[in-house]
């Protein structure tokens, strides 16, 4: 008798799990390369980004995240282990967070362990090694042919020589189909993947490439702009003075070396290329509606890193103002539409420990962001008071609160800049020599140095 309970105790216990675990939503997990928050949902007049203001309007738009590090690589371990770039130990495109930190756990490792089936597509981590490779079910890249490839090699092409990175202003409008390229190829792979059948919750990466440079996208999408009417940002930056150690060397360079027709002709390919995105998201949440899994799937998305489209004259990322540091995050869940707009500061490193509740999974205590759950359901008015972010180059550091920017570019000789956001959102006065600012620069110091940045 005892025998038989205990068998019967076992199977009640199994049948429990499975069905929490059938029970549990879907997560669609989108990371788009370079993206900035130049996008209709977060104000921009120009982009035309109606898949991604849909997605918007059905979840929450978060308007101040950050990335803590404005670089692929070091970005991606962070947000992809819930832990920051000090913590990782990963500074700069090198190192893979799976050889740096042996045994770490991962949000698809996590969640393949605890019932999901998980599947990628694209690129999520910086780089793929056998290990990451362990943590997906699927690899669901879906590859182009020779064919392909030849008539995404055509178009005009614009090359803007700037030394060493003139690969970084490289755009091109070929006369091709949007699986023609790796995003579109991966998205019609993923379509047909959600629409199979599955006996448990899956959690699903999509990593697209764009839009980080080359800008390299089917013409039909730069046929939706006429560059003339573009907004163009770089004009009220003309008079600024700031150090140049708070600039992007390769950044300052292009500046040099750009025309101002080429300015705007980069600033056209840009938004093309986020319009050649929106198309693939809109394709990815048809086969989620098509599939009759949109009730019951969760969907992330968001950019790695932010990059600057002349901002303070210089272009691309790696700095620590809000146009690289700042970042897109929408999360949409369908059991919860209430907070639809949330203007207090959050992290990418909060992802993680967010899944992990809005699935019901068991916590990790040595994740180091915070759930956004709270934030996303009205019960908190603020999750956390600041977010940090950081850069490789003289290990500059910026510290923002909901309405300030402290921003140490070189903290050997201490270069500090401060911008009060919600007077200055372009960050055009520095006030760090204002003496009613004395308190507040001096607490956001410490805050810093409680992370383990530098500080003179």
């Amino acid at each position: 008798m005892h025998k038989l309970l205990i068998t019967l105790a076992t199977m009640l216990l199994t049948a429990l799990n499975a069905f929490c675990e059938q029970s549990r939503p879907n997560v669609i997990f989108m990371v788009s390369d370079d993206l900035n928050c130049y996008l209709g949902a977060y104000g921009n007049k120009d982009v035309i980004s109606p898949n991604i203001d849909k997605l918007a309007a059905r979840g929450t738009v978060f308007t101040n995240a950050a990335c803590q590090f404005p670089v692929c690589g070091p970005s991606r371990s962070s947000f992809m282990s819930g832990l920051r770039p000090n913590t990782t130990g990963i500074i700069s495109n090198g190192p893979s967070l799976y050889k740096t930190q042996p045994g770490v756990k991962t949000i698809p490792s996590y969640f393949k362990n605890h019932g999901y089936v998980t599947a990628r597509a694209g690129k999520v981590f910086n780089h793929i090694d056998n290990n990451e490779k362990t943590d997906w079910d699927f690899i669901l890249d879906g590859g182009t042919s020779p064919e392909a490839r030849k008539r995404a090699n055509t178009g005009n092409e614009v090359l803007v020589d700037a030394g060493h990175i003139h690969w970084n202003a490289m755009w091109r409008d070929p006369e091709c189909r949007d699986e023609d390229l790796a995003d579109g190829a991966n998205t019609l792979s993923v379509s047909k993947w959600i629409k199979k059948k599955k006996d448990k919750p899956f959690f699903l990466a999509m990593g697209f490439l764009k839009p980080h440079r080359p800008l390299i996208v089917p013409k039909k999408y730069y046929e939706l702009y006429d560059p003339k009417k573009l907004y163009h940002s770089w004009s009220r930056y003309a008079n600024e003075v700031i150090p140049a150690t708070a600039k992007n060397t390769a950044g300052s360079k292009l500046e040099e070396a750009i025309t101002a027709e080429q300015r705007m002709g980069l600033n056209h390919a840009y938004y093309a290329t986020v319009s050649y995105v929106d198309a693939q998201v809109g394709k990815l949440m048809q086969a989620l509606d098509d599939a009759g899994l949109k009730e019951n799937t969760i969907v992330v998305l968001f950019g790695d890193n932010g990059t600057h489209l002349g901002e303070h004259l210089c272009w691309g990322k790696n700095m620590l103002f809000e146009a690289s540091a700042r970042v897109p995050l929408i999360i949409a869940d369908p059991a919860n539409k209430t907070v639809k707009s949330y203007d207090k500061v959050v992290e990418l490193i909060d992802l993680f420990p967010t899944l992990i509740e809005m699935c019901e999974l068991p916590q990790l205590d040595e994740l180091e962001g915070t759930s956004l759950q709270a934030a996303m359901n009205g019960t908190a008015d603020s999750v956390k008071a600041v977010s940090f972010s950081q850069v490789q180059v003289r290990d500059g550091w910026s510290v923002r609160t909901d309405r300030w920017r402290l921003i140490n570019a070189d903290p050997a000789n201490q270069t500090l800049l401060l911008y009060d956001l919600k007077n200055d959102p372009h960050e055009l006065n520095n006030q760090i020599n204002n003496p009613e600012r004395i308190a507040l620069v001096s607490k956001l110091k410490n805050l810093a140095i409680s992370k383990g940045f530098k500080v003179k």
